[in-house]
């Protein structure tokens, strides 16, 4: 629903790891990874490898596993390693989990048959009926990413084309009304 929702496409992404990921040490900076759900992360300078931060001493990055993300460390009185400057080449190693990523935007919008079926609450719960012969979704304009316990939501929009094969009546779209 949501590749149908951003015209995308839904990827599985097979678990693996990444070698060697060339990065740039900045403080404080956050760095993505690339993939999500990652563990084994092994973050080098050389020949001399970085500590993660465990809660207490000195450290030089902190890991979002299930983000996907590493935090360096920005107060250099407190990194682990001596001599890491802004600019220093590092290495990332890391392995991942199988994930689904959706690339949005990546189908052209496809033509549907829409129909609605609903109650006029203002009318004593009359039945309505909407039917729409072309209609093409527009990518979701809203799509909420944090919801607490319930299922995140979007909305969608869209327009409705002409359907010159209709031969009497709108053509565009028709109601039905009790």
């Amino acid at each position: 629903n949501l590749a149908l929702a951003l015209r995308g496409d839904g990827v599985l992404v097979n678990a693996g790891s990444v070698t060697s990921m060339a990065s740039k040490f900045y403080g404080g900076a956050v760095m993505p990874l690339g993939h999500v759900k990652v563990s084994s992360v092994v973050v080098t300078k050389g020949a001399t490898t970085l500590v993660a931060y465990t809660g207490s001493g000195s450290w030089d990055y902190k890991l979002n596993a299930e983000a996907g993300s590493i935090q360096f460390n920005g107060d250099s009185g407190s990194r682990a390693t001596s001599g890491l400057v802004d600019g220093d080449d590092l290495e990332i190693d890391y392995s991942y989990a199988a994930q689904v990523r959706v690339d949005a935007l990546t189908q052209a919008a496809p033509e549907r048959f829409l129909r609605f079926e609903g109650l006029n609450t203002l009318a004593g719960n009359a039945p309505v009926v909407i039917e729409v012969p072309r209609f093409v979704i527009d990518p979701a304009k809203e799509y909420s990413l944090i919801t607490g316990e319930e299922a995140a939501g979007f909305e969608l929009s869209g327009s409705i084309l002409i359907d010159n094969a209709i031969t009497s009546g709108s053509k565009f779209f028709r109601q039905y009304m009790a």
